[in-house]
């Protein structure tokens, strides 16, 4: 299943070299989409070396509401092997303010689906779709939402908050919504005791996860703000097994 971790490409505390990351038994990577010659650099670099990828379209990867258009120009650029579309759209049932979700109602999510989804299978008719990081907790929002069209490939669940065994039953109820639809987990943090028993869980539940993030980031991650490893940077490692992987 493997294990990944959540980057920053404008940030160069986000964006360790190929080794280090490879050094952590990372898998791969999730990125969030920015026009910019070293994001599109940085991803290719990961992708070549053989690195498994989740490009995320947010809020900020789009000038403008022209989101065909915008989706085919980062489609022409990046070839991941994950498009995620939106980032925590459902995030206004939280009922907490969460600046760096793009919410919004299913309806309005369902049409920027289409449109992201035009524009990337205008230039990759085979890209893998997916929904982007539900965070409420509430599987209703996705029943609400379908019937998507096209039919997407996954759907992100970011588990924040949760143990173990409660992250094990809400990703159950929304496999439940979506029968035979992959699941991925693409934002996950817990403390470092907890881990290497969380990372086995979503090896037995998911396609793939990443955990948030490599760089310090309101105090989460594997590296704290000088840049030195954490408790948690151990721990993912022996989650990982420790090593370089081929």
């Amino acid at each position: 299943m493997g294990l990944g971790v959540c980057l920053d490409a404008l940030n160069t505390a986000g964006t360790p070299s190929i080794e280090e990351l490879r050094a952590s038994g990372a898998d791969g990577a999730r990125l969030v989409a920015f026009r910019d010659w070293w994001v599109y650099d940085y991803h290719n670099a990961l992708k070549a070396d053989g690195l498994r990828t989740a490009v995320v379209l947010a809020r900020e990867s789009f000038p403008d509401q022209d989101y065909r258009k915008w989706c085919a120009t980062y489609a022409n650029h990046l070839q991941p092997d994950y498009w995620v579309i939106g980032n925590e759209p459902d995030a206004y049932l939280l009922g907490v303010p969460s600046p760096s979700s793009w919410s919004m109602q299913p309806p309005v999510y369902a049409a920027l689906w289409e449109a992201c989804a035009a524009g990337i299978r205008d230039v990759q008719p085979a890209a893998k779709l997916v929904v982007g990081g539900l965070v409420s907790g509430q599987p209703s929002w996705l029943e609400e939402l379908l019937p998507l069209d096209p039919a997407p490939y996954g759907v992100d669940v970011h588990c924040y908050a949760k143990t173990s065994k409660e992250a094990r039953s809400l990703l159950r109820a929304y496999a439940a919504v979506l029968p035979g639809v992959d699941l991925l987990v693409l934002e996950w943090n817990r403390p470092p005791d907890e881990i290497e028993a969380y990372a086995a869980m979503l090896a037995e539940t998911v396609e793939w996860s990443c955990f948030f993030a490599w760089h310090d980031v309101d105090g989460l991650g594997l590296h704290d703000t000088n840049g030195d490893p954490k408790a948690e940077y151990d721990a993912f490692k022996a989650a990982t097994g420790g090593r370089i992987v081929p």
